[in-house]
Formats: structure tokens, C-alpha cells, sequence
């Protein structure tokens, strides 16, 4: 039978802060390339903003942090299509200039249609991307140059920096792009082979202790996503290597033979204790050498010496109850992926079906649900009210107020909130930093050579940061984003702490604003999204029994891939919005501590099931009929399934 899951919490408790930066911050691989590549193109853009006069060097050198990805082809399409909606967005902006260049009234009414446009548009994209480049870009673009007209004299000048703006954030795109192409690329097929290599490795570690049932969140994660990045991973590598294209065949059945092997491992330790009382641990042990093996042979791109292969057929069978199936597909597999990993049988092994369907540029509710309107309406309600706050008050120094409440805003309050203490606390670093450099280091400068080793030094740990994982990465872009405004304030040496003061009141106003806004206006509970994605992904898993029904043996595993990608998308955001929510006012109350441990156990069950079922999914890929250990293991999960639409979930 499937495990009961364990009461509690989905994750482990949360560690002491200092642990917690001791994980985040310790070295990944391609860390140390990824910063280096940082720290440079930002060196190279501070010279040539300074040597050429560019305007707005603060935001250049920022957006090197901000377009940087994990490989050099994404970063390279993000970039230049970037590049093409600030142009875009640039010329509206100009059109807007002269149609209420005289008009006040009607220039600050244009100014928060078209971010309220933009932020609708981000919010209701069924694609982010599309909604970063299609809503937030524009919105952002053309919010922040309406704001700044009363700042200059004439009109020409206006539109002089209208268009220089455009200069300041294409060229430093276009330095990283070919510092991520000749600097220490990060090629996507490395990237592949160490994902392989970790799922190999994570199996390797969760085989000896099967007959413990010991769950390893790794190996479950590692489950539930799939290979939908695989697979991604492997088309920028055919984009970037034009020769890897005529070994796709068996790059793709490797992929899917991996998947399958940690999926079916970790069906395995999902077991409940007592169901596979007498496992061969030796041999067990010996299968977690292979794959050890395997993966240093992946990662290293070599052959899988020392791998002995049996002959086809010579798995070792299993006489455990509903382990049989299970165990006996984990050593097949362990014998087919060294197969798969030479050309000459890579068309023996068949590659997982991939889902086709109609792309849409917005979801299926895009113009029903009030929330996406509500989310616009409060963030332009924010950005104008500190758009008029800094005007009235006649301080413009603290104009990044309204930078701030564009950049933080987010889906809940919850995750607002978590946006906002990152960028306070990388605020409150940078300007330290940058008030310390202003004091003790500016007067000392002599030349171009001293501030670009300046930058690189403080660059270089904000580069670090940023480089990590999505939990601290946005800590890093504030640190470097508060420390480039308030240091690099013109072509020399920046000696003004009252700019740097100013800049800092404007940051953490903004958070206020938007704390407040998204607090006590129509706040969207991270909780209650929780819940409805669970939900969803409850309904999924329905749909998912029901097409794996043994009985069927024409089922369509095009469609088990299509629902397994929605399942996993629906579950993955539930865990988010469920951190996201520990944020919010309620869960600090006895109520709200409550709902969110019941809905820590939905989530655990409603995962133990996800895991189940795609092992079921296969079931045709190891015999045309059923064995009577899946047709259990198949009735237990549609009980659980059922349990599980039957739970009538309130939330937070």
C-alpha cells in the first residue's frame, strides 16, 4: 500500500538563519563562472559608460545582473527581445510626450493607463516571459520616463533622453550576451549532463535504504518535475551545438530512461513499511554503484566503464507483494541507460511521448477573473501614489519609490511581502556599502582603474548571491541595484551622501507603499491559492487514474505526459504559494498555524499519490498486461485519489 502521509509539515523545518546561509550561499557548480562572467561584463560597462559619457551608467551596469541567466542561449534570446520591447516601449513613450508634453492632467492619466495595461498584461499572461516582455517591460518603461518630464527644460532634451536610455540598457545587453558566448560559456549540454548526473546520483543514494523507508525530498522533487527541462535543456544545447543535433535519438532516450529510473525509485520508498520486508540489501547496494558510476560517466561525458550489463532479460525478479513490478523495472533500467548511452542502440530505446497542444498568449481567464484587474489597479495605485507623494513634497531624490513599487509587486500579499524583505535587506547592504565607499573610498580615487577595481570588489559578492538559488538571488540584485545608484552619479568620483541618502528613503518608502496597499486592498491570500491549486491538482490526478486504468491497454501516454506536466506545474506552485504564505499577517495566528499544517499533510498526500501513479503510467512499457501487483497498487491509489476529492479543503 501507498504510505500514509506523515503528519506535519511538507518541508523540514526551517533552519537557524546562519545554517541557512551556509546552504545558500556554499559553491554550486557554475557558480564561480556564472559570477566571474558578472563581475567582468559589469567592470567593462562601468569603463565604457564613463570613458563615452553614456547617461544612466547606474542602470547599465544593473541591467547586467538583471537579464543574466543560467545559459548563454537564454540569456541571449531574453536580451535581444528585451531590447526590442524597450524600443518598442521607447517609441510609445516619445508618441505620449507629444500628445501631453503640455497637458499635465492628461500626461499623468496616460502614465497610469499604460502601466495598468502592462501590469494586466503581466499578470494575466499565460507565459512569463511573454507577460515580461509583452506587460512588465512596457508598463515599467514608459511609467519611469512620463514620471521624470518635469526634470528638464525643453522638449528636445526630453526626448534626448528618451532615446539615450534606449543606448544605456542596449549596449550592456549586448556585452553580456557575448561575455556569456566567449567568457567561460555556460554550455546548456553541460548543464544537461549534470542534471542527469544528479538524478542518478539521488537514486544512488536512495536505493540502500529502501527497506527503511526513508523519503528523500530530492529524489520525490526530482520525480514530479519530469523532463520537461531535460528536454529543454537539450534543445538550447542542438541551438548552441549544431553537431549534437544527429545524436537527439539518444540523448532523448537516455532522458527518458533516467526519468523513468527515478521515478520508479521513488515509488518505491513511498511503499508503506512492512511491504517489502526482505530486500537483498547487497544487491541493492550494488545497483546504487552502478548508478553512482553511471553519473560521474554522464557528468564526464565517457563511457560507463566499470558498469557490468547483463544480458537483456537477466533482471533480478523480485517474490516481494507490489514490490515486484517496481524493483524488477529499476534494474532493467539500471541495464538499458548504459545501452542508451551509445549511438548504435539509442534507437532501441523508445523516447517519452512529448504533449502537443495550442500555445495561448493569455490564460483561459484572462478578461473573467477579478483578481487580475485588482492585481494592475493596486499596483498603479501604489506607483501614483509615490509618483505624486515625491512631486508634492518637491523631493525628487526619492524617485526610486516608484521604481521600487513597479519592481516588487507580485501575485499575493505573501509573496509581496517576501520580495520586499529581500529588497530591504539588499537595500540596506548596498546603501551601507555605498555610504562606506562614499566616505572613506571616493576621495581616494586618482582614476578609471581605481573605481572599475572598486566595482569589481563589491560586485563581486552581490554576483555570488545572485548566482544562487531564487530563496536569496533577488537579495544580490538589490545589493548591486542600491549600491550602482548611489555610487555612480555622474562620469567621476560620486562624493554626494545626500543622493545616496535620498535614494535609500525612496527604496524603503516604496516597500512601504506597497506593503500597505497589498496588505488592506483586496489582499490575495497566498494560502487560499494554495488550496486552489491543490485543488487543481487533485482533480488532475482524477483525470490521471483514469487514463492509467490497467483494464485500458490503449492508453494514450502522449495524454499521461500532458496531464503529469499540469499536475506537476499545479503541485509546484502550491508548495510556493504555501512558503510564500508563512509570510502573511494571519499565518502567525493559532488559526492560521493550523490551516497551514492541514494543508502541509494535503500536500504530502497529494504528492505520495502524483509519485504512485506516474509509476503505474508505465506500466505498458514493462509487459502488455497488468500484473496483479499494479492492479493493488492501482486500486489503493484510486481510494486515495478519491479520499483526496473528497477532503473539502477552507482557505487560510
Amino acid at each position: 500500500m501507498i504510505a500514509a502521509p506523515a503528519a506535519g509539515r511538507l518541508t523540514a523545518p526551517r533552519p537557524a538563519w546562519l545554517a541557512f546561509l551556509r546552504r545558500e550561499l556554499a559553491p554550486s557548480p557554475g557558480r564561480v563562472d556564472a559570477t566571474l562572467r558578472m563581475v567582468l561584463t559589469t567592470v567593462l560597462v562601468v569603463v565604457i559608460s564613463m570613458t563615452l559619457e553614456v547617461p544612466e551608467m547606474a542602470l547599465s551596469a544593473y541591467m547586467v545582473f538583471f537579464i543574466q541567466r543560467e545559459d548563454p542561449v537564454t540569456t541571449a534570446l531574453l536580451g535581444v527581445t528585451g531590447v526590442l520591447s524597450v524600443a518598442v516601449s521607447i517609441a510609445l513613450t516619445i508618441v505620449a510626450y507629444l500628445l501631453t508634453i503640455e497637458y499635465p492632467a492628461a500626461r499623468i492619466v496616460v502614465m497610469a493607463s499604460l502601466f495598468f495595461g502592462g501590469m494586466f498584461v503581466l499578470r494575466a499572461s499565460a507565459s512569463v516571459p511573454a507577460g515580461f516582455l509583452l506587460g512588465w517591460i512596457p508598463g515599467f518603461v514608459i511609467m519611469v520616463l512620463l514620471a521624470v518630464v518635469d526634470s528638464f527644460d525643453s522638449p528636445e532634451a526630453l526626448v534626448r533622453f528618451a532615446l539615450w536610455m534606449w543606448v544605456a540598457l542596449a549596449f550592456p545587453i549586448a556585452i553580456l550576451i557575448a561575455m556569456n558566448l566567449l567568457l567561460l560559456p555556460a554550455d546548456p549540454e553541460r548543464i544537461l549532463r549534470r542534471e542527469l548526473a544528479a538524478r542518478l546520483r539521488a537514486v544512488a543514494h536512495a536505493l540502500p535504504e529502501l527497506a527503511a523507508n526513508r523519503r528523500h525530498t530530492e529524489l520525490t522533487s526530482f520525480a514530479e518535475a519530469g523532463s520537461p527541462r531535460l528536454f529543454q535543456l537539450l534543445a538550447l544545447a542542438g541551438i548552441r551545438h549544431a553537431s549534437l543535433k544527429s545524436q537527439s535519438a539518444q540523448r532523448e532516450a537516455l532522458i527518458t530512461l533516467v526519468d523513468r529510473l527515478v521515478t520508479a525509485t521513488a515509488a518505491v520508498s513511498l511503499l508503506e513499511p512492512g511491504v517489502l520486508p526482505a530486500l537483498p540489501r547487497a544487491h541493492l547496494e550494488a545497483l546504487a554503484d552502478k548508478c553512482a558510476r553511471l553519473a560521474d560517466a554522464i557528468e564526464g561525458d565517457s563511457a560507463p566503464g566499470g558498469v557490468h550489463m547483463p544480458p537483456p532479460g537477466q533482471a533480478r525478479e523480485y517474490s516481494t507483494p507490489q514490490g515486484f513490478a517496481l524493483l524488477t523495472e529499476i534494474d532493467r533500467l539500471v541495464e538499458a541507460i548504459p545501452l542508451a548511452m551509445q549511438s548504435a542502440t539509442a534507437a532501441r530505446v523508445r523516447p517519452e511521448p512529448k504533449a502537443k497542444g495550442k500555445k495561448h498568449l493569455f490564460t483561459t481567464d484572462a478578461f473573467t477573473n477579478p483578481a487580475y484587474p485588482r492585481f494592475a489597479l493596486k499596483t498603479t495605485l501604489a506607483v501614483m501614489f509615490c509618483y505624486v507623494a515625491f512631486t508634492a513634497v518637491d523631493w525628487p531624490g526619492i524617485h526610486t519609490c516608484v521604481i521600487t513599487c513597479a519592481i516588487v509587486a507580485l501575485t499575493s500579499t505573501g509573496a509581496t511581502l517576501q520580495k520586499s524583505t529581500l529588497r530591504i535587506a539588499g537595500c540596506l547592504l548596498g546603501g551601507a556599502t555605498a555610504i562606506a565607499v562614499t566616505v572613506f573610498v571616493m576621495p581616494h580615487l586618482e582614476s578609471l582603474t581605481d573605481l572599475a577595481l572598486l566595482i569589481a570588489i563589491v560586485a563581486a559578492p552581490a554576483a555570488w548571491i545572485a548566482s544562487g538559488s531564487e530563496r536569496i538571488s533577488y537579495l544580490g540584485l538589490q545589493m548591486a541595484f542600491a549600491f550602482f545608484l548611489c555610487v555612480l552619479q555622474g562620469y567621476g568620483p560620486g562624493t554626494e551622501i545626500t543622493m545616496v541618502r535620498d535614494r535609500i528613503v525612496g527604496i524603503l518608502f516604496g516597500n512601504l507603499v506597497m506593503l500597505l496597499v497589498f496588505v488592506y486592498i483586496w489582499p490575495e491570500r497566498a494560502g487560499a491559492g494554495a488550496w486552489q491549486k491543490l485543488s487543481g491538482a487533485v482533480r488532475g490526478l482524477a483525470r490521471l487514474v483514469t487514463v492509467i486504468n490497467p483494464d485500458d491497454v490503449t492508453r494514450n501516454q502522449a495524454e499521461v505526459q500532458k496531464i503529469r506536466l499540469e499536475i506537476y506545474e499545479q503541485l509546484g506552485t502550491a508548495r510556493k504559494l504555501t512558503e510564500t504564505a508563512r509570510f502573511e499577517p494571519d499565518a502567525y495566528t493559532p488559526g492560521g498555524k493550523r490551516e497551514l499544517a492541514r494543508l502541509d499533510e494535503q500536500l504530502v498526500a497529494a504528492q505520495t499519490a502524483f509519485i504512485a501513479a506516474l509509476s503505474l503510467a508505465e506500466a505498458d512499457v514493462r509487459s502488455d498486461s497488468p500484473s496483479k501487483d499494479e492492479i493493488e497498487l492501482y486500486r489503493t491509489l484510486a481510494a486515495s485519489v478519491d479520499a483526496l476529492l473528497t477532503a473539502r479543503p477552507k482557505p487560510i
